[in-house]
């Protein structure tokens, strides 16, 4: 249970941080804002409101909610399972963005790297092994912003909805994630 509220607490900065190029420049404001985020993400996303309240804090968005369950099933795969399984899904899943993509598209590959993000973190931490170079949060970004440019899709306004979206998948890899672990 410690490696999860390590990533309740530390992902959310750096996910502002990376993903928004935002650097951290010892401004109390901003220090502010980020401590108070992470004390309301401590509040609602923690393993006793997700099993009393898993309808509440599941995802009302189904394309996260599918790239949050394939990326842990590509991890339970029997063929190619654990991170390799997770890699081939990320892959797979942006080598289809296209033109015919659209922003929905996106966001289910962003869930699925993102999941496995968190998943390499925890287990990493946890087993203190060494972090797969692939799901480090700035390849996770890069990936994003790619997948981004190429749709054509303008990155800065849609900074809000990203920031929307990596609630969206913590909370659904908090409910998926413990489903996983129980089985």
């Amino acid at each position: 249970m410690i490696f999860k509220n390590k990533i309740i607490i530390t992902l959310l900065i750096a996910c502002s941080i990376n993903l928004f190029g935002n650097s951290f420049d010892g401004n109390k404001n901003s220090r502010d804002k980020i401590v108070a985020e992470n004390n309301l993400s401590k509040k609602t996303i923690n393993s006793e409101n997700v099993a009393n309240n898993k309808k509440d804090l599941e995802s009302n968005d189904s394309y996260i909610r599918q790239g949050v369950v394939k990326a842990l099933n590509a991890y339970r795969d029997e063929n190619y399972g654990g991170m390799v399984g997770m890699r081939k899904a990320v892959e797979e899943c942006y080598s289809k963005i296209d033109k015919s993509s659209n922003i929905n598209d996106i966001k289910r590959c962003f869930a699925m790297d993102l999941t496995s993000h968190y998943f390499d973190d925890s287990v990493c931490s946890y087993m203190h092994f060494p972090r797969n170079q692939y799901f480090l949060l700035q390849n996770v970004n890069i990936r994003l912003l790619a997948s981004l440019k190429k749709l054509s899709i303008d990155i800065e306004k849609q900074k809000e909805n990203i920031a929307n979206w990596i609630k969206e998948i913590q909370k659904q890899y908090e409910i998926d994630s413990l489903k996983i672990l129980q089985n």
